[in-house]
């Protein structure tokens, strides 16, 4: 019995570790919506055209408001959502931050380049309101990644190639040159100085592909793919956000794209 007992440790022992996901995150309880490509659970087609992604972690699930986007070209061998131009998924009156929570996007996504494109957008239609967004640069001139808010922006100071991890994060009610942005587990960016502030209201509405607060029209459609995306209502500790990073970047195949120094850099998180 001992010796049989001795061969099964032996043998759990060489198992690998399990996956790390999300959802073993201690801030899983504040994320308020997942967005994965790669499960094709979550997505409604009509032939090749993504009519509806489901949020993994609530109810804030994308419908199409204009356009069709599709399954896109594989990243890591992992299906992606392409975003042509014209298209944006959305869900109106969407899980609401809170008034004293904290904007917190983190996402995999591989533009094809160009300025002013949201490609992930959390905020109200109406002009008065705020909007909480990510984008390509705003700034022809360079390959940026840039945090939006109704009237401020801040861009990532670093370029981008190709498919990219990025993570952008303000308080509600807080001065835009308070935003961090970190592109692929570096810390590129808090903000640029500036007044303006981020109150974004009840009732917000999620966009992926465009810009929430303009109802017609095609400014600020994204040209690219979008793999994942999570959004929470509270800030991850640095170690989650790490975390976070470090499952995103080796499920992506973005691990090159980490720092040395970074805690997942050889290997992803593994589950508790």
């Amino acid at each position: 019995m001992s010796i049989a007992l001795l061969m099964m440790g032996a043998a759990c022992s060489g198992q690998a570790a399990a996956a790390w996901l999300p959802s073993d995150s201690g801030a899983y309880t504040d994320c308020i919506a997942w967005y994965d490509a790669s499960d094709a659970s979550t997505l409604t087609l009509s032939g090749s055209d993504v009519t509806q992604w489901d949020d993994k972690k609530n109810s804030n699930d994308l419908t199409v408001a204009t356009g069709s986007p599709a399954l896109g070209a594989t990243l890591n061998s992992l299906n992606t959502v392409d975003f042509d131009g014209t298209d944006l998924l959305s869900k109106s009156a969407a899980t609401y931050v809170g008034a004293s929570g904290y904007n917190y996007a983190i996402m995999v996504v591989d533009p094809d380049g160009g300025s002013d494109q949201f490609f992930f957008s959390y905020g109200v239609t109406d002009v008065g309101g705020e909007t909480f967004s990510a984008t390509t640069n705003d700034n022809s001139a360079n390959d940026e990644f840039t945090g939006r808010l109704f009237n401020g922006a801040v861009d990532s100071g670093s370029a981008w190639t190709g498919a990219s991890l990025v993570s952008f994060g303000i308080a509600q009610g807080a001065a835009h040159s308070t935003m961090e942005i970190r592109h692929d587990g570096t810390d590129t960016a808090h903000g640029a100085g500036g007044a303006s502030t981020l109150t974004v209201q009840t009732s917000p509405k999620i966009g992926l592909g465009g810009y929430t607060r303009l109802s017609g029209g095609a400014y600020g459609r994204y040209n690219g793919r979008i793999a994942e995306i999570l959004f929470f209502n509270t800030e991850p500790t640095t170690a989650e956000k790490e975390e976070l990073e470090g499952y995103l970047a080796h499920k992506w195949g973005l691990a090159a794209n980490l720092p040395s120094g970074h805690t997942y850099k050889s290997a992803p998180p593994t589950a508790p």
